[in-house]
């Protein structure tokens, strides 16, 4: 809580809005914790990546998911099985990492089918996810990077094909973010849907 308080408080913390069909969600980022994710969601956000995407997972009291480029209508490919083209690396093992409360922004990862329940290390990509409510089995593989600071409401009643229509910046440091990113050391399988255990 010590952290939540001293970011809201230094005002530094990027923070961002989802432009959505069924109204507008606030989310403040957690660069301390997550660097390298945060940089990643801003620098695909301000190039227009996630306009015009549907949110295509939708589980009433779990997760509402999001963020994959297949997802707009017209486009080929599965929805939840597209990405930017690359990967980031996990900061789901940091000490200082976040945890999946409610409200929680997080990244999906393509499952590892050898594992049921599980997923592939340092697969995340573009779509991300919020949780509807506190999901600690989700804090041992998955990044959060964001919480939702306004909009909660309206992230439940988010429904399957509904739009985001666009991320916006309200405020962030005045740098550059480009995230690190790795090209896939093995690509799941065409059709191999990226979602949460």
């Amino acid at each position: 809580m010590a952290a939540r308080t001293a970011e809201d408080a230094a005002g530094t913390a990027p923070v961002l809005q989802l432009i959505t069909s069924r109204g507008p969600v606030t989310i403040m980022l957690f660069e301390e914790q997550a660097p390298n994710t945060v940089a990643n969601f801003i620098e695909l956000s301000e190039q227009g990546f996630y306009n015009g995407t549907r949110f295509h997972r939708v589980e009433p009291n779990f997760v509402v998911q999001g963020g994959d480029p297949n997802s707009r209508p017209g486009t080929p490919g599965e929805p939840g099985t597209g990405g930017r083209g690359a990967q980031i690396p996990d900061e789901a093992s940091r000490d200082d990492k976040r945890l999946h409360f409610a409200g929680a922004v997080a990244m999906a990862k393509a499952p590892n089918p050898n594992v049921p329940g599980s997923s592939i290390p340092n697969t995340s990509s573009s779509q991300f996810y919020v949780v509807l409510e506190p999901t600690e089995s989700l804090n041992k593989e998955y990044t959060v990077f964001g919480r939702v600071i306004d909009g909660m409401e309206v992230l439940q009643r988010i429904r399957r094909d509904d739009e985001l229509t666009a991320v916006t910046t309200i405020s962030r440091p005045e740098r550059e973010y480009k995230a690190t990113t790795m090209l896939p050391p093995s690509v799941p399988p065409a059709g191999t849907t990226i979602e949460l255990p």
